[in-house]
């Protein structure tokens, strides 16, 4: 795969700094580009097979639909407690050390993962005792798994130049919807006789630990110097709760924007393995390889988006987030009207089209929003709010999806209105990357 962001030509001045000095800054080279994308790739692989299968495990031990979207909530209220705090930690130590620090995390959570489901379905323990255990496999996820994405995102920013970082981003958010489609393709092959509906995290634990090796001698260190410590700093400062980018008058609106992007998102990809199931009314089992298509398609048109689309158009941050804002809100609009499975699927696909936009839309506007030195704390705040919405979201769309099918995607397309109209009435957000 190319390295991120693009040679710069002969000439080529950085808006953001003197008109008089080239930006130097080219990218990573090829080689630590293919560990980042390896690493984020393996991470959404993971969280693919994970929402396609979740719901197979949860009916098979007879466990409450909205239980089983806790797992996701669980994790997601962790890593939205320490993202801040591995992100600065990145400004600090070096990105190469946060990003092990996600690798060996995803590889140990898959691992723990594995073995709760193994010992549930085979019946070693009650189903709640192993559900109790999924939960707590995934909290271990949520503690240390998700930091490698901040700390490549900001690996990538500290070596694009501000007129390429959109692109180069883009290229990164790219591999989380190559994941979303290998994951659900391959999950149904992992499930063999011996390990079965473990077999998926099993597979996830062995690729994890080789791309952690592969991270370990392909990235170089980069210990960051005369990076200003923050330890003295109140606990909910340093937690990014109070004060820093919330309040900001510039980024503030893109790291809300990231909030409620995180919502609507998860509710999609949370709801839609239930609803294939009841729109073809087959066993779990059977309904799962439908529900790995439904994923598939609709991480596929993200992959075309994020690595081709917006290359190619050179869109800017503020054109991604509207567009992609109108997209999703008639995706939404489809999957209310769905009656059988290949209407969903359209609705789903497009509605992941939509979000293909905005994500990197908002990262690359809050990065080239932030000064160099906050790289790595800016790309932690925006992945801590944009997982916010995990922490209740899946429990409460699935608590009214359990007496109204059509609730949780009508009211998504509602909140998408909503966004749309606050992105119009912000100027940071609406003439994002004008000036880049």
């Amino acid at each position: 795969m190319p390295a991120f962001g693009a040679p710069r030509r002969e000439g080529e001045h950085s808006m953001s700094q003197a008109n008089t000095t080239a930006d130097p800054r080219t990218g990573p080279t090829w080689g630590v580009s293919s560990v980042l994308y390896a690493a984020m790739i393996t991470t959404y692989s993971g969280l693919g097979a994970l929402y396609a299968f979740m719901p197979v495990v949860g009916r098979e031990l007879k466990i409450p639909d909205a239980l089983v979207a806790s797992t996701a909530s669980a994790s997601s209220l962790i890593w939205f407690l320490v993202a801040p705090l591995w992100s600065s930690a990145s400004d600090r130590v070096g990105r190469k050390a946060i990003i092990l620090v996600g690798c060996a995390g995803f590889a140990g959570s898959s691992a723990l993962t594995a073995l709760a489901i193994h010992i549930g379905m085979v019946g070693w323990v009650a189903p709640m005792t192993a559900f109790v255990a999924i939960v707590g496999s995934r909290c271990f996820m949520g503690l240390f798994g998700f930091s490698a994405g901040p700390a490549s995102q900001a690996y990538v920013a500290d070596h694009t130049s501000p007129e390429n970082r959109t692109q180069a981003l883009s290229m990164l958010a790219s591999a989380q919807g190559l994941g979303s489609i290998l994951g659900p393709a391959a999950a149904p092959f992992m499930i063999l006789p011996i390990l079965g509906l473990a077999g998926p995290m099993f597979f996830f634990f062995v690729i994890g630990t080789a791309v952690l090796v592969a991270a370990w001698v392909l990235i170089p260190a980069d210990r960051r110097e005369n990076v200003p410590a923050r330890a003295s700093q109140p606990l909910l400062q340093r937690l990014g709760l109070r004060g820093g980018f919330w309040g900001d008058p510039v980024v503030g609106p893109f790291v809300w924007c990231s909030l409620w992007l995180g919502v609507v998102t998860i509710v999609n990809a949370q709801v839609i393995g239930f609803m294939i199931i009841d729109l073809t009314g087959l066993p779990p089992m059977k309904a799962q390889v439908y529900t790995a298509y439904v994923l598939m398609g609709g991480a596929l048109v993200s992959v075309v988006a994020q690595s081709a689309l917006i290359p190619m158009f050179k869109l800017q941050p503020g054109r991604l987030i509207w567009l992609g804002l109108v997209i999703a809100i008639v995706g939404n609009a489809v999957l209310v009207l769905s009656q059988s499975v290949w209407p969903a699927a359209a609705g789903f696909a497009l509605a992941s089209l939509g979000y293909a936009f905005i994500r990197p839309g908002v990262t690359a506007g809050a990065s080239l929003a932030a000064s160099d030195s906050r790289q790595g704390e800016v790309a932690g705040v925006i992945a801590s709010s944009g997982i916010a919405g995990v922490i209740f979201a899946p429990v409460i769309a699935l608590s009214i999806y359990q007496y109204w099918r059509d609730g949780p995607y009508l009211i998504n397309a509602l909140a998408l209105v909503a966004i749309l109209v606050f992105v119009r009435a912000n100027a940071p957000l609406r003439n994002a990357g004008a000036q880049s």
